[in-house]
């Protein structure tokens, strides 16, 4: 056992050897590549993983590879190696910041343990694996139909655009690889519609620094939603029309209703527990069909109370041997089921009919 841990460091130490290399002297870590005009850096992300999307925070939290590349012809060598490898802390790298970091430190490069590439040509190759926490505005209209968009800015911190400009490259001709996505549960991605614009921020003292805007389409999965939510909610609104069918005589007429609409609160309950207490839009389609069902609702109770009453009322009257000029009532109670039965149609179709519109959140989008 100790001669194999012997060997295993034997043959890290070979490897270590063969492929790290040695700075010039004169080269200084803290100066960047002072070529003629900015330093380009080539960027191109690969997304990994999104860690979590919490609704109520507005906060998106993902994972995903910076594949940077850039020239410093300081460490360009004549040697017989293709490449020689270093690390973040010995040699320049680029400092960037994502500027809607949501919480915690906004540096993006902060590991040292992963290698930099430098090929013969002073080509610097490094892949960077970034977990960060951004911040995106939630639009519920169409929940649980909706379609959020959330954006990760990366930029250049401390030099200006007349020192360093970001570059977005493909992968494998996209704007941002899935290649390394297993995919989420509860959320989507929309593939096509994933892009990145590159553009300058505006800073103090006049400065301009370059910054690149990655756009992130999310979609959410809804069978659970619907199988769980709407459909119980929208079978428990037809059955207030039940209500009317129930004869007089029966005491429980009135508790059925009652039930019904206790029911259909406890729903709105569990609908609002789960959403945020803001939105970036003041229309909730979901929200007012719930409201416009549980007004139905009352109105239902109203009614078959008012009904009882006159129901009451036909019954002292005849038991006085007097006759009553009252509508029949059983007629009455059948008009009023099938008109209940038709406002619960149409405000299920007018709900359709909006989230039908779900995907017009993708209008606001911009080609980069």
């Amino acid at each position: 056992m100790y001669r194999e841990g012997i060997s295993c460091y034997s043959a890290f130490m070979v490897i270590t050897s063969v492929y790290s290399g040695r700075l010039p002297a004169s080269y200084e870590r803290e100066e960047r590549p002072k070529d003629e005009g900015p330093t380009p850096i080539n960027v191109s992300m690969v997304f990994t993983s999104l860690n979590y999307f919490d609704v109520s925070k507005a906060a998106l939290s993902t994972t995903f590879h910076l594949h940077m590349s850039w020239a410093d012809t300081r460490l360009s060598v004549n040697g017989t190696d293709d490449h020689r490898v270093f690390y973040a802390h010995q040699v320049w790298t680029p400092p960037l910041v994502v500027n809607n970091a949501n919480g915690g430190s906004a540096n993006v490069l902060q590991d040292d343990s992963a290698p930099l590439k430098v090929l013969k040509d002073g080509t610097v190759i490094w892949i960077p694996r970034v977990a960060q926490r951004t911040a995106c505005g939630f639009d519920i209209r169409y929940f649980p139909y909706d379609i959020q968009i959330c954006y990760v800015e990366i930029g250049s911190w401390v030099h200006p655009t007349s020192d360093v400009t970001l570059r977005s490259v493909k992968s494998q001709g996209k704007n941002i690889s899935l290649a390394l996505y297993a995919g989420e549960r509860q959320w989507g991605i929309m593939e096509k519609y994933l892009s990145v614009k590159t553009h300058s921020v505006a800073g103090g003292f006049g400065f301009n620094y370059s910054s690149l805007t990655y756009t992130f389409v999310f979609q959410r999965q809804t069978p659970f939603y619907t199988l769980l939510m709407l459909v119980p909610f929208c079978f428990l609104s037809f059955l207030l029309s039940g209500v009317f069918l129930i004869p007089f005589t029966r005491a429980d007429k009135l508790l059925y209703s009652l039930a019904m609409l206790v029911s259909l609160s406890i729903f709105m309950v569990l609908l609002f527990s789960i959403l945020p207490p803001v939105s970036s839009s003041d229309n909730f389609h979901l929200g007012n069909y719930m409201v416009s069902v549980i007004t139905h609702g009352l109105s239902v109770i109203v009614l078959s109370v008012v009904l009882l009453c006159v129901h009451k009322y036909k019954e002292a009257t005849e038991e006085r041997g007097k006759t009553c000029s009252c509508t029949s009532l059983p007629s009455i109670d059948l008009v009023m089921s099938a008109v209940s039965a038709v406002v619960n149609i149409v405000l299920v179709a007018v709900y359709s009919t909006r989230l039908g519109e779900a995907d017009s959140v993708l209008s606001q989008l911009q080609n980069p």
